[in-house]
């Protein structure tokens, strides 16, 4: 039986961007700013699981699967690469049309996110690594 913050992650609707390399799997949590939330390797949105009841009471959360991980599909095109993925998460905010957002990243994504910071500077209003 999933603790309650593994069912709130669960029970939140799976949705999906297409950025053209990769189909990115994610789920939107709450109201607010804009929180991309930035998982490392080898895990997925669902890392944030504990975090996000509360984030949500302030931010809109977008809990994403990079590609590789979760149910992200990615393709031949798909830049494995740091600053590839840095380029990844700039797609996807512009995908979903976010026009200003925060990151807070852990593990591998940590470097991710600072390659998004360095591609979207304009965009990035916060980064806590």
């Amino acid at each position: 039986m999933p603790d309650s913050a593994s069912r709130f992650f669960l029970d939140a609707r799976a949705h999906s961007a297409d950025i053209g390399s990769a189909r990115i799997a994610y789920r939107r949590f709450g109201s607010g700013p804009a929180l991309l939330l930035v998982h490392g390797f080898p895990l997925s949105g669902f890392t944030w699981r504990k975090v996000l009841p509360e984030l949500s009471k302030r931010y809109t959360c977008y809990a994403l699967d990079l590609p590789g991980m979760g149910a992200t599909e990615w393709t031949d095109a798909t830049d494995f690469s740091f600053p590839g993925q840095g380029r990844t998460l700039k797609a996807f905010a512009d995908r979903l049309g976010i026009e200003r957002y925060h990151v807070i990243a852990q593990d591998t994504g940590g470097t991710f996110a600072r390659f998004l910071a360095l591609e979207d500077p304009s965009r990035t209003l916060s980064l806590a690594l």
